[in-house]
């Protein structure tokens, strides 16, 4: 559905604003594409977007000095905390990379995932590059 949409979308000047995480990106990526190094380092670079958010939230726990996080009895310690900020507001490229690898093995490959799976045929992805890469 998402490629379906994104189809319809005027070419002048366009940005694609994803709200569900920086994977759908990645098929977009893909879709127009881009090589599986491309789109690992670009998904990477997503850390440095969310750095101001990550080191606001783990400076707060770091100014806590030591206190549990949480009700009191069951919460977290600063580390675990920080821990936690950093997978819930980052990305991990260990986990794409193997969430990719994944890919490649169930599916064949990130390009036959989003032929296959998201309905998106290699002729809608020649038309999606000629549109936006041109």
């Amino acid at each position: 559905m998402f490629f379906e949409h994104i189809g319809h979308i005027p070419t002048e000047v366009t940005l694609f604003f994803i709200i569900y995480g920086v994977t759908p990106l990645a098929f977009v990526l893909a879709a127009l594409g881009a090589n599986k190094e491309t789109i690992v380092e670009d998904f990477d670079l997503s850390n440095q977007s969310y750095a101001c958010q990550i080191e606001a939230l783990t400076a707060q726990v770091r100014d806590m000095a030591g206190q549990r996080v949480g009700d009191g009895t069951s919460g977290m310690d600063g580390n675990e905390a920080i821990a936690f900020i950093c997978a819930m507001v980052g990305v991990s490229r260990e986990n794409f990379e193997a969430t990719h690898d994944l890919i490649d093995r169930e599916y064949g490959s990130l390009s036959q995932y989003i032929e296959n799976q998201l309905d998106f045929s290699k002729e809608k992805q020649q038309q999606f590059r000629t549109k936006y890469l041109e």
